[in-house]
């Protein structure tokens, strides 16, 4: 099959930032674990969760269901004290993530998933005004394909960087410095072509005028290069952002983060956002029991599909505490609009196969309650939603004659039910 294609089945899931990839993560009690000497607690987490998934391969009919099994064991390794501080703090976490489809139909149950998530961290004069942390942290992440084809697209991720905050004269002026080099590996042969290294570098400077409200101006600069350049070579940038804003208490129950700045992609080839970007975000105590956050953002992000795409996203978010009942409720909606979308011209026509103007239109709805049953003992029920509205097409045909094409449109459900052991 040609490589434009499963760049198209790949982006769809990298898109939908999946509610049940969160909930994988092992959670571990902070008020227990197991001492290691003098210095370090172990603390040991496992959850279980059984979900019921409309949508397998994010098809636009809905044509593929099933029930699935996930277990998450991990750990955290620390040597951070409860009641006291240290000048060297140590931590090293892992979560293995096991996913099974409960189902007699092989072509959904041989997409059984196995992902990683680990990373070390130490921060160094972690207790005075300078300080400096480094971290590594790698993630493999694999999931079904767009369509039924017999293997998941897996993919490995690796950061590893610094940071460093100096904080002077009391700390009412504070400076971050930090670092960072990725890489972004897949494992299927085809999609070789988008492997991307790349460093990112920030700056920022804040300066607190009142005891929990602080003023503030970032910079940052990234540079993506792809090692591995195919017949559809996405085109290597340096994005930059600077930004100032607002951050902090208006009230004693009012919390804002306010921004505005300009961006610029810097592409070597094809289009390049240059525009302002900026965002709001709003978070409202009422109560010592109920929290709400509404936000809205505009920027560019880098992009597999294309060279990048422009975002508008607004989400609101209700958390309700209710006796030992914990609600949390959050409603987003991202409008992505991609640019430097190649045609492919295995196809006839040649730009049949993926919509050079494509844009997406993606709600999604997020509700789940937590019970704690005993400090190690969690429940938690939930149900996700999922749907993208797009003028996007793939191109199913053989690149002779008539093309044959289906929309990317996909609706989601998510139904799950999990507990979690800590300890």
């Amino acid at each position: 099959m040609r490589l434009r294609r499963y760049l198209a089945l790949t982006i769809l899931g990298a898109l939908l930032a999946l509610p049940a990839g969160a909930r994988a993560q092992g959670a571990v009690n902070a008020n227990g674990g197991i001492k290691l000497g003098d210095v370090f607690v172990l603390h040991l987490g496992m959850g279980t969760e059984v979900q019921w998934d409309s949508n397998i391969f994010y098809e636009s009919k809905n044509e593929s269901s099933a029930f699935v099994l996930r277990l998450s064991p991990g750990f955290d390794l620390t040597n951070a004290p409860r009641q006291a501080s240290r000048q060297i703090r140590l931590d090293l976490h892992g979560t293995l993530n096991y996913l099974e489809y409960l189902t007699g139909d092989k072509s959904i149950s041989q997409h059984r998933q196995f992902s990683v998530d680990a990373g070390l961290q130490a921060a160094f004069f972690a207790t005075n005004p300078y300080n400096f942390t480094i971290f590594d942290n790698y993630v493999r992440t694999t999931q079904p394909p767009y369509l039924k084809v017999p293997y998941n697209l897996d993919r490995d991720t690796n950061q590893v960087g610094v940071r460093v905050n100096l904080s002077p004269g009391g700390g009412r002026l504070s400076f971050y410095i930090g670092y960072l080099f990725g890489i972004d590996f897949f494992e299927v042969d085809s999609l070789k072509a988008f492997d991307t290294l790349y460093h990112s570098f920030e700056l920022r400077a804040s300066w607190r005028f009142l005891p929990k409200t602080a003023v503030y101006i970032a910079a940052g600069e990234t540079i993506y290069t792809y090692p591995h350049p195919g017949v559809y070579a996405h085109p290597a940038s340096y994005p930059f952002h600077i930004q100032a804003g607002l951050q902090g208490l208006i009230t004693t129950k009012l919390t804002v983060n306010l921004w505005v700045g300009y961006g610029n992609g810097f592409y070597v080839s094809g289009p390049s956002p240059n525009t302002a970007v900026g965002g709001l975000a709003l978070t409202w105590k009422p109560t010592m029991l109920s929290s709400g956050t509404l936000g809205y953002q505009h920027d560019f992000q880098n992009s597999l599909l294309g060279s990048y795409f422009d975002v508008d996203q607004v989400y609101a978010s209700w958390t309700q505490l209710i006796w030992r009942f914990t609600g949390f409720l959050r409603i987003g909606y991202a409008n992505q609009r991609y640019q430097g979308i190649q045609p492919d011209p295995m196809t006839q026509p040649p730009s049949a196969e993926t919509n050079p103007n494509r844009a997406d239109n993606i709600f999604t709805l997020n509700a789940r309650g937590d019970y704690p049953f005993k400090d190690w003992l969690f429940g938690s029920v939930g149900y996700d939603l999922a749907l993208d509205r797009s003028n996007g097409m793939l191109n199913l045909g053989n690149g002779v004659g008539q093309p044959g094409l289906i929309p990317v449109d996909y609706t989601k459900h998510v139904v799950y039910l999990r507990l979690t052991v800590s300890y």
